[in-house]
């Protein structure tokens, strides 16, 4: 789909962990991220038939299956979603595809509080801003 693979190799943890430093000091985390757990992570969910890891030629989607508090269904919640180099859009639509095919009820991203472009993009596909989260 579009270049968008999903991740298969310790590559591609490398490359998700990389980004995903990258993407943390973009946002300003609070917290100081740990380039073992987010590799543990990502390797989880490669390996997890509830977990989704892709990449693009500029960037990487990571999400989970949850269980929802609110209506009991089960919802696609993308952990990480990082596309420097371009290819969001299609590392979006993947993401998609596979909530639909995991028979998702819903899915969940995150953005910036000011998102931008992406808030746009969002919203033309039919996203509604829910929540912010705050971070200490």
């Amino acid at each position: 789909m579009d270049g968008v693979r999903e991740a298969a190799s310790g590559a591609d943890i490398s490359r998700v962990v990389q980004l995903s430093l990258e993407l943390a000091q973009v946002l300003g985390v609070t917290v100081e991220p740990c380039p073992a757990s987010i590799g543990a992570k990502a390797a989880e969910l490669m390996c997890s038939e509830y977990g989704f890891v892709a990449l693009s030629s500029g960037g990487f989607i990571v999400g989970e299956i949850v269980h929802s508090y609110f209506d009991g269904r089960h919802h696609a919640q993308e952990l990480g979603w990082y596309a420097p180099g371009g290819g969001g859009l299609a590392l979006l639509v993947a993401f998609e595809a596979w909530a639909e095919r995991m028979g998702c009820s819903a899915l969940r991203l995150s953005t910036r509080p000011d998102p931008g472009r992406i808030g746009a993009l969002l919203k033309r596909r039919g996203y509604v801003a829910t929540e912010m989260a705050w971070g200490r």
